[in-house]
């Protein structure tokens, strides 16, 4: 890591002091240095229930320049979208170019093991005012993750609703045969809103 990071970057809540320190600026800074036209940015953990799914989510995404959006971010909010960083998708542009750079000061100025996701927040809702960056969300069947719907407490966790088989998953440990367990969980009853 290029910068140093915390055990328990979100209390104590959910948080295991064994586990190594974690932050997240030097993954943006990695991600600000992508050499790729269209780039979707994954978090280690995630399980991918449908390889050839999300194949062809991303080259229709590369095909319609992310259907006209710079960014694309899961949602952890039922309302109005709230970054989960854990599922990035960014279309190089002068937009984009510019909201990687305050995200970057701004993670900075607020603590490099401080969380993310709060500063992209700040960051997006900055570049969308000064005019050009156009935000989007990453359908829920390609990002589907457990997220804290009250502030401040991390349980208890919740999804977004899915209505369709979800393909890209976010879960803590979904290796091996457990990632099959995870895929059956959620699309057990695909189709029906849960």
């Amino acid at each position: 890591l290029l910068f140093a990071g915390d055990p328990c970057p979100y209390g104590r809540e959910g948080c295991n002091p064994n586990q190594r320190p974690r932050q997240w600026a030097t993954r943006l800074y990695y991600l600000a240095h992508s050499p790729f036209e269209l780039t979707w940015a994954l978090d280690s953990n995630i399980v991918c229930c449908d390889p050839r799914a999300a194949a062809r989510f991303l080259r229709t995404a590369e095909q319609s320049r992310l259907w006209g959006f710079d960014i694309a971010t899961a949602n952890q909010a039922q309302g109005e979208l709230y970054p989960h960083n854990w599922n990035l998708m960014v279309r190089w542009s002068r937009a984009t170019s510019n909201l990687m750079r305050d995200w970057l000061l701004l993670q900075f100025r607020r603590g490099l093991a401080s969380d993310d996701q709060g500063t992209l927040f700040a960051a997006m809702q900055r570049q969308r005012a000064s005019g050009g960056l156009r935000v989007g969300q990453v359908p829920t069947p390609f990002a589907a993750a457990f997220y804290s719907p009250k502030q401040g407490s991390f349980f208890p966790r919740i999804t977004r609703p899915l209505t369709a088989r979800a393909v890209v998953l976010h879960v803590g440990s979904g290796n091996g045969p457990a990632s099959q367990q995870w895929c059956r969980a959620f699309n057990t009853d695909a189709g029906t809103r849960r």
